[in-house]
């Protein structure tokens, strides 16, 4: 993350247990909500960025994905780059991890909520409407 006017805005309590982490940022005197921090963080992210989009739409191994890159970049920290993706729903993975079946990633057909898609808005609609929910409560 970048910036000291940079703040993560926790919600807590047991009504709340899925709400994730926003990342506000000050600016003009008003905080801007920027977003999830984890998406947030991975967007900043150069050699994360560079992953994302050597992903296809056809499932590849992390050996074929690892051709498309340059710079290279060491097959552990792009494993862990596609897990992280994973984690995201901006990739898929599929297949047993095994030498007759590895790991094989794609990018993912969901909205892309490092770019503002719905997974993400739709995530702090949700998070707004319990709010209100649990004041008129």
């Amino acid at each position: 993350m970048q910036g000291k006017a940079r703040r993560i805005l926790r919600i807590e309590g047991t009504r709340y247990e899925d709400a994730g982490d926003l990342l506000i940022e000050l600016r003009d005197r008003a905080y801007v909500a920027l977003g999830d921090v984890d998406l947030v963080t991975a967007e900043e992210d150069p050699e994360l960025a560079q992953v994302r989009q050597a992903l296809t739409e056809h499932s590849d191994t992390v050996a074929e994905i690892a051709r498309r890159l340059d710079p290279p970049i060491p097959e552990a920290t792009l494993r862990r780059h596609l897990d992280a993706l994973v984690s995201l729903s901006i990739a898929k993975k599929t297949g047993k991890g095994g030498q007759r079946d590895p790991y094989r990633y794609s990018s993912s057909t969901a909205p892309d909520p490092m770019r503002g898609g719905a997974v993400s808005e739709k995530r702090y609609e949700d998070v707004e409407r319990k709010a209100i929910q649990a004041r008129g409560a």
